[in-house]
This record gives C-alpha cells, sequence and structure tokens, in this order.
C-alpha cells in the first residue's frame, strides 16, 4: 500500500457499513410488506378470474428491492399489480380528504385502514401504510411506513402509475419499469466492482445531511451513469475519495438534465435548485480528498462531515488487505514523465 492514503479504504469501509440497515430492520420491513401485499392481494386478487400476467403480485422496490437501503430504515416500497378488470374509472370518484380520488383508492384505503392504525394518501398516489413490526421482532418497537403503489401491468413489460394518484387534475398516467433499472444497477454494479451501489448508499446519506432537492431516483440513475463512465471503476476502495470528489465535480454539469428512464420511453426531469447543495460538496470533497492524500485524517474528516454528517464516524475498521499496485497523482505522473 502507498504511504499516501493510509487510511481511505477502511475509513470508507466503516461509513458504509454503518449505512446498512441492522437485520432487525430488515427483518421488520419485508415482514411489513409481505404483510401489506397480503392483505391487498386477498381482497382483490380472484383466482381464476384474473388471468393478467402479473395480477395480484406485490413486489419490493427501492432501495429494499435494489439493495441500496440505508439507516434509518423505516419505509419500505410496494408495488402492488391490481387486476386489470380494475382499471381505474375516472368518473367513479370517492371523497378523500381534501379531494376527490378513484373509488377503488377509496377502497384499499378503507381496506388498509381495517387493519393499520395510520393509512394515508401521499401526493405522489402513495398508500402510507404505518405497520407495527413490534409483534414479530422483539426489542424494535419502531413503525414501519409501507408505501403502496397500485398499478396495471403493461403488455410487453413494466406498469402503469397514476400520476398523482389519479387525483382530478394532478396529471396522466406514468410508466415505470423496475425490473429494468433493476437489470441496469447490477449490471453497472458488476463493471464496477460494487461502487454503483455504494455511491448511490453515500448520496443518501449526502442527501439526508444537505437537503438536496433530488429524489432517491434521480440519485440512483445519476451515480448508475457515473459510475458506467468514471475512468477507476475497476479500481480498489481506496478509489473512494475520489470518486466522490469527481462525482460531485460531474454532478454540478448536469443541471437541467432529463435523465431516460430505464424501461421506458419516460423521463426525469432533475431541476437546478440543488446546484448549490452540490457545489458545496464538490468543494469539501476536493480538500477532504487532497488531506486524505498526505495521511491528515481529523482534517479530512471534518470536510467529510460537512458531505455526510455524523454519519461519517472516520472510526477504522480493521486494515484491509494490502493493495496490489498504487496510485499517482496526475500531474505526478507527467512530471515524471518529462
Amino acid at each position: 500500500m502507498t504511504a499516501e492514503w493510509r487510511h481511505v479504504s477502511a475509513r470508507f469501509g466503516t461509513f458504509l457499513s454503518e449505512l446498512q440497515p441492522t437485520p432487525n430492520e430488515r427483518y421488520a420491513a419485508w415482514t411489513a410488506a409481505r404483510e401489506v401485499g397480503g392483505l391487498l392481494n386477498r381482497r382483490f386478487f380472484r383466482p381464476g378470474v384474473d388471468v393478467d400476467p402479473g395480477a395480484g403480485d406485490h413486489m419490493v422496490i427501492g432501495g429494499y428491492g435494489n439493495g441500496t437501503a440505508v439507516r434509518p430504515a423505516r419505509a419500505i416500497d410496494l408495488l402492488f399489480v391490481v387486476p386489470a378488470r380494475l382499471r381505474l374509472d375516472a368518473g367513479v370518484m370517492a371523497p378523500c380528504g381534501r379531494g376527490e380520488v378513484p373509488s377503488l383508492f377509496r377502497e384499499m384505503i378503507d381496506l388498509l385502514g381495517s387493519r393499520y392504525a395510520g393509512v394515508e394518501m401521499s401526493r405522489e398516489g402513495w398508500l402510507s401504510v404505518l405497520s407495527d413490526p413490534g409483534r414479530s421482532v422483539p426489542g424494535d418497537s419502531d413503525r414501519i411506513a409501507v408505501r403502496v403503489i397500485p398499478c396495471f401491468a403493461r403488455r410487453g413489460g413494466g406498469y402503469r402509475v397514476a400520476a398523482g394518484g389519479g387525483r382530478v387534475g394532478r396529471g396522466p398516467w406514468g410508466r415505470i419499469n423496475p425490473e429494468a433499472e433493476l437489470r441496469r444497477l447490477d449490471r453497472v454494479d458488476a463493471a464496477g466492482h460494487g461502487k454503483a451501489r455504494d455511491l448511490i448508499r453515500m448520496l443518501k446519506a449526502w442527501r439526508f445531511r444537505s437537503g438536496a432537492a433530488l429524489g432517491t431516483f434521480a440519485l440512483e440513475l445519476l451515480a448508475c451513469e457515473f459510475v458506467s463512465v468514471w475512468i477507476y471503476q475497476r479500481q480498489s476502495a481506496l478509489f473512494y475519495d475520489w470518486m466522490i470528489r469527481d462525482f460531485f465535480f460531474w454532478l454540478t454539469a448536469q443541471g437541467g438534465r432529463a435523465l431516460a428512464i430505464p424501461g421506458t420511453d419516460e423521463a426525469l426531469a432533475l431541476g437546478d435548485v440543488w446546484c448549490a447543495d452540490a457545489e458545496a460538496a464538490h468543494a469539501a470533497a476536493a480538500e477532504a480528498s487532497d488531506l486524505e492524500r498526505d495521511n491528515r485524517d481529523e482534517q479530512a474528516l471534518v470536510r467529510w462531515r460537512r458531505i455526510f454528517g455524523l454519519a461519517f464516524s472516520g472510526v477504522p475498521m480493521p486494515p484491509p488487505p494490502p493493495v496490489l499496485g498504487s496510485r499517482v497523482v496526475p500531474w505526478q505522473a507527467l512530471a515524471a514523465a518529462d
């Protein structure tokens, strides 16, 4: 291992380890999702009647579905495939809070409300269900939010979800394809030896610390795009400080873009209100990576915490195996060539 950057691998390894949900958190979340999905399936799916592909299926998506969940992991996203015979009828509406929603949504809310204490509908059309895992996870009394996304299967793959939950005036149907998203993430993550998922987890910590107005899905798409073209994607965790620095430098130029959504013909608009947060993160990461090169541990830790908060503890894990080879600062390499 080189004399420089002695602590980068261990420091980022500790950080990523601490971001992982605990076994109890994972078990509670998956148990809650399975119970909510099973309840919806028993109510809306009719064996022998609903023969359309995927009808009645419920699948976990988001961080728990693609392996990028981070602590505190108190929410799990569940896609529920509604049988085709129950397609939303815009003319059949039912009251819900301050407005109206399709009667199917009202029926789901009533069903879930009969089993769970807290059920509400978000502006995005998710049915948020508060489940108590204490019955099945001793010592873990925190409640799990199961965010149910009703959808219909599409021919050729993917699903249709109602933008705004089908509320009057909330816009048209949207398309998603979680299977295509996962295939892309798996492909990029494998090529980069796990860097795509590691970067997504760290970006979630940054968003939590900074409040940057970038959704989790946008961060996932951005991380995949960046890692797939990053020059050091096949290097070890010794390069993680450079990965964070280079990602935020790249991100500052992405304002106003629209990202293609895998498996669909739709795009996700990024906006640019988060650019100042990205610029601040890049400045801190650039300083931190220079300090890491000189093994100035405490000063580097201060900069990393500006990006990730106290989740970046800086407490080293046992030293990793020696890294084959080393890296050289680009301008040093050029000087040597002369």
